[in-house]
């Protein structure tokens, strides 16, 4: 029963996929390919194939890196249990400083003069100049708010020539589309007037067809039928002497259509009295 499910195909190395994105898509295509595959095996009551781990598909690294591993997990296990002494514990005791005096001995520095700082010699503030400062500043602060209200003025300008720009250019727009969307209607409408007379001159040619046919006999005893006294052209005489034919039906087209039936050439097929 197992030989009816072989083992999956390996994975393949990182370092032949170009982007981490391939490599990360390729593994868990491989994933639901073993949820897949296990669930076949389980159905024959055979145990799953487990995806392998890091070390298992590195194997080459599992072995370089293994011993280093181990030395770095005993390192610390070894810190951890005191092993290692500790090297601030082999640090020597402090040493008594025999500088240290009675505070009754008086310092080098104590016995010598103090200096002190000169005192700052008051400012005097001038009115003129004060006033001059603030007059200064409030002409500053004035020339930068104007040139600030300018600027939002050439600001405010662009934005509505920019808007104005935009709306000619989208009236544009709109009525070359509906130039173009006229152009193709007139092109439709020409195209279904087209249409429709070519369906009417079919339609009348059928019908001319029908009459054309419904028109032509066979012989003179067929057309004296429709027609008892003959057809001919406009004008024509007949030609049989004594008592000629005048009663006889006018119409060239179905002269045209029997004109074979005109023995005598007189212009009338098919004469009768």
């Amino acid at each position: 029963m197992s030989d009816s499910f072989p083992p999956p195909h390996k994975l393949q190395p990182w370092w032949k996929f170009r982007t981490a994105k391939a490599l990360q898509a390729d593994r868990r295509y491989y994933r639901r390919f073993l949820t897949g595959y296990n669930a076949n095996r389980a159905a024959y009551g055979l145990g799953p194939v487990q995806y392998p781990s890091w070390l298992q598909r590195h194997k080459v690294m599992a072995v370089v890196a293994g011993p280093s591993l181990a030395l770095v997990v005993l390192i610390f296990a070894m810190a951890f249990m005191g092993v290692i002494a500790d090297p601030s514990s082999t640090t020597a005791a402090p040493v008594p400083v025999a500088a240290e005096v009675s505070s009754a001995t008086p310092s080098i520095e104590s016995a010598l003069p103090r200096k002190t700082a000169p005192a700052a010699a008051p400012k005097v503030e001038d009115p003129a100049a004060a006033d001059e400062a603030r007059q200064e500043a409030a002409a500053a602060k004035k020339d930068e708010q104007e040139r600030a209200a300018e600027a939002e003025k050439k600001t405010e300008t662009k934005k509505k020539a920019d808007a104005a720009a935009k709306k000619k250019a989208g009236a544009a727009a709109k009525k070359q589309a509906d130039a173009a969307a006229q152009k193709q209607a007139d092109a439709d409408a020409k195209k279904k007037a087209a249409a429709v007379e070519k369906r009417a001159a079919a339609k009348q040619q059928r019908q001319e067809a029908a009459r054309d046919l419904e028109d032509t006999f066979a012989n003179c005893t067929d057309m004296n039928r429709t027609y008892p006294h003959g057809v001919g052209l406009a004008g024509a005489s007949d030609s049989t002497p004594g008592n000629p034919v005048t009663t006889f039906k006018v119409s060239e087209r179905i002269y045209q259509l029997n004109s074979g039936r005109d023995r005598d050439d007189d212009g009338i097929a098919c004469e009768k009295r």
